[in-house]
């Protein structure tokens, strides 16, 4: 038999002289019990305690990436079905199993022990592995000697007090919201990232990379409006907007460097307001590319990409509303006309100094 885990003899250790006398809350040892199995085990990659409040499992403290699912009710998911049956659930393969909710497209395998005080269920943990079949028979005899010690050490259910319904049920909702707030700012972190990414294969007429990069994003953009839906605020917080924004640069400077159509605020899943200052930015972009061009010689190239600057300048100033509404388009076309007229300036210098040097080489062919 494998010997274990040396943190895990010290776990169990911290958890049999909590009982004997306790001077940690039960938050702290719910915390240290996600963070030392973690910590302990590699194909661990997602650990967290579930508690159950009336009929609904609450997510407790964990370690991994956020999750949508805050919230699970008794007997729905896996989580659901092992609280319903208070009995351990182990799943070599989650999507041969129709209970599993879809946390993580990268998750192979699940279990879930129930901690039980008796037939009274208390919750669980729930630990999701990358790998197929990742949880053996020691995992399970492990989490279970866990499952048994944190209910000896779950405090006694409250007596009922006015507040109870109320207070619970804005709690559990504001949890749910934080969790799905926790997701969205995570993923628009990422969608910023693809948008710097895909903006550099672009110039470097590396059309076919942008694309699958900016396809990534959109996978990302959805994932974030699936975490915000029913929530009007997320929906419209300032990271999810700047995402948007982000997003739409991205994808209408690619349309612009190849004179392709402009894929528009429904096409990609995004807020007006933030297309339009998403166009804005990628002017910015435009002027970059009108620069290389005259740096190679490519003059017709830079007059072109200028006629686009000067076009998205023009459309931006017939946008007249507060700035509230258009998240300060007035800032992001006062910086989208004054880089097009430096680019203006640097495009008539380039003009005149090769109208210099074909009259220079016209006079030297005549001499």
């Amino acid at each position: 038999m494998a010997q274990m885990d040396p943190r895990m003899t010290a776990l169990l250790t911290y958890l049999d002289a909590q009982a004997r006398q306790r001077d940690a809350s039960w938050p702290a040892i719910l915390e240290r019990t996600v963070q030392d199995l973690a910590a302990a085990h590699p194909h661990f990659d997602w650990t967290g305690i579930y508690l159950l409040e009336g009929e609904t499992l609450v997510l407790g403290p964990y370690v991994g990436a956020p999750t949508e699912h805050q919230r699970i009710g008794l007997g729905e998911g896996i989580c659901g079905a092992a609280a319903a049956e208070r009995e351990t659930l182990v799943v070599d393969d989650v999507g041969a199993d129709p209970r599993y909710l879809a946390c993580f497209v990268t998750t192979r395998s699940e279990i879930v022990v129930p901690i039980l005080d008796g037939e009274r269920v208390l919750g669980e943990i729930d630990v999701d592995s990358d790998q197929p079949a990742a949880f053996g028979p020691a995992d399970r005899a492990l989490l279970e000697q866990l499952a048994e010690r944190l209910a000896r050490l779950a405090p006694p259910p409250r007596a009922g007090g006015p507040l109870d319904g109320i207070g619970e049920a804005i709690l559990a909702r504001l949890d749910a919201k934080n969790g799905c707030r926790e997701a969205v700012l995570a993923q628009s972190r990422h969608a910023v990232q693809h948008a710097a990414r895909a903006i550099r294969a672009a110039h470097r007429a590396d059309w076919d990379e942008a694309e699958a990069i900016l396809a990534g994003g959109g996978e990302i953009m959805q994932a974030m409006q699936a975490a915000a839906r029913g929530h009007a605020d997320l929906q419209s917080a300032g990271y999810m907007l700047d995402a948007q924004k982000e997003l739409a640069e991205a994808h209408l400077t690619l349309a612009l460097l190849r004179d392709r159509p402009l894929p528009g605020p429904e096409q990609l899943g995004v807020a007006d307001a933030a297309w339009l200052n998403g166009l804005g930015e990628a002017a910015g972009e435009l002027r970059r590319a009108a620069l290389d061009a005259i740096r190679l010689g490519r003059i017709a190239d830079a007059e072109a990409l200028l006629e686009r600057m000067q076009e998205i300048h023009t459309y931006l100033s017939t946008v007249d509303y507060p700035a509230a509404i258009t998240l300060n388009l007035k800032r992001t076309n006062d910086m989208v006309r004054g880089v097009t007229e430096r680019t203006r300036g640097d495009l008539t210098v380039a003009v005149g100094q090769a109208e210099l040097k074909a009259a220079l080489a016209r006079v030297e062919a005549g001499l």
